[in-house]
């Protein structure tokens, strides 16, 4: 919205329930000089669950933290530890296994259901017994049965609440993302697994992440995009089901 008044566009109503546009054509649109596109909270967000289920220490530059506060509380809980900030920067850092809790997701400023994937990953490798309650969409928790294939405790209730029981280790297996976000949560599941993870809906990534494969790389992570057989996945094909949406 910032952009379209930037640009000449009357509009307003911002941050409240009602938003009032008024059309002025598009010959009355100027296009800013300059305009910066806001951090996407969902891409640090998932970088929070990477140092949360590997350990280490990670920073991530160029975010906002007023945007991450129902994130920043479930690191927290989970036990990764803020050790530094600034407007917008946000260095973490995690010792061991994640410590159990409980997630909500909901419409911002509670936990975005967009980051729900690499967080039942990471609850998956926790010291205990956790609870993930997905509010806003049907079918987000279908990633708890590849992650299950990899040796994840998890148990479905009415497909949108998820019992974990952390485990000590998982294990490598081929596995099928089917949006950009399960696919993240794979790969971060396959960072922390014992042997080789083969995920496939690597392309998906690139609907939602920038380079997401090369900022793992970038932080000593041993993944790579590679061509493999389809007949590796024998759970079943790994193009069926694949939701395009971010």
């Amino acid at each position: 919205m910032k952009f379209f008044q930037e640009a000449g566009t009357d509009i307003v109503g911002g941050g409240t329930p009602t938003v009032t546009i008024h059309g002025c054509g598009l010959d009355a649109l100027n296009s800013p000089s300059s305009f910066t596109i806001m951090p996407d909270r969902i891409e640090a967000a998932t970088f929070g669950a990477a140092v949360t289920i590997c350990g280490g220490e990670v920073q991530l530059d160029g975010v906002r933290n007023a945007h991450l506060g129902a994130v920043r509380a479930t690191l927290f809980d989970l036990g990764t530890e803020i050790v530094a900030e600034s407007d917008r920067t946000l260095v973490l850092r995690a010792k061991g296994r994640p410590t159990p809790t409980n997630i909500i997701t909901g419409s911002f400023p509670c936990f975005p259901t967009d980051s729900q994937g690499p967080y039942l990953a990471a609850l998956s490798t926790s010291r205990g017994v956790s609870v993930l309650q997905e509010r806003l969409w049907s079918n987000r928790l279908s990633l708890a049965m590849e992650l299950k294939r990899m040796g994840a405790q998890i148990d479905l209730l009415n497909g949108q609440v998820a019992v974990i029981t952390g485990v000590d280790q998982l294990s490598g297996a081929p596995v099928i993302g089917t949006d950009p976000r399960a696919t993240a949560a794979l790969t971060l599941a396959g960072l922390f697994a014992d042997g080789e993870t083969v995920v496939t809906g690597n392309d998906l990534l690139d609907n939602a992440y920038d380079s997401f494969i090369e900022k793992l790389r970038g932080l000593n992570a041993e993944v790579s995009r590679v061509t493999v057989p389809v007949g590796i996945f024998g759970h079943h094909h790994p193009v069926y089901g694949r939701l395009e949406a971010f």
